[in-house]
């Protein structure tokens, strides 16, 4: 899969216009495809693996979020990109373009990052990078509040993504992971419902 970008606030109100632009085409035409660059870091596809992830279970206790100071080591399994379920938390904010596997540990532990939605990217030709990135920032987009409770323009996290790469697709990787992450540092819970 490919790397960790994110998506600033800025860009977050052009994506909704994008969305609200692409639904209506989506109405009419049935299949659309958009176009466009991302802004910071960039995520990339994983090769599989063979471990299972655990699951969270950490959705319902109040999630508190900034830096951590010394945290003690924390037991995690490493996990297959592919492999990743929504509610899971990574310990890491990893800066690779390219990601095979990823390290999960329990919410309640301090992460980087956790895992708010898997979106299936339609079938057809591996598309041009933009309107790939552009495809799943929307996706991801689009998926952020329902999780959150507050839309992403309002909400303290960012969001990163892991997509397909050209390999990864012809092997029929379609899938795109939807992260979120907290700027200020390590966030310890899950971000489920908070609407911050």
């Amino acid at each position: 899969m490919a790397a960790f970008p994110f998506v600033s606030r800025d860009r977050a109100r052009g994506m909704a216009m994008a969305a609200m632009l692409a639904a209506g085409l989506a109405v009419s035409a049935c299949s659309f495809s958009l176009g466009s660059g991302s802004d910071e870091e960039t995520a990339s596809a994983p090769s599989p693996a063979a471990t299972e992830a655990p699951t969270a279970s950490a959705d319902d206790e109040k999630a508190t979020f900034g830096r951590q100071a010394d945290p003690d080591p924390i037991e995690e399994n490493q996990v297959s990109a592919f492999k990743l379920r929504v509610g899971d938390c990574l310990s890491e904010s990893a800066t690779d373009t390219q990601v095979e596997s990823v390290g999960v540990v329990p919410c309640s532990s301090p992460h980087g990052r956790e895992v708010y939605a898997l979106v299936d990217l339609e079938d057809g030709p591996f598309p041009a990078e933009e309107e790939l990135i552009e495809t799943v920032e929307i996706a991801c987009y689009d998926e952020f509040e329902p999780f959150v409770g507050i839309d992403y323009a309002s909400s303290r996290f960012y969001m990163s993504y892991l997509y397909p790469t050209e390999s990864s697709w012809a092997d029929g990787d379609r899938e795109v992971v939807c992260m979120l992450f907290d700027p200020e540092g390590d966030m310890t819970g899950s971000a489920r419902g908070t609407a911050e």
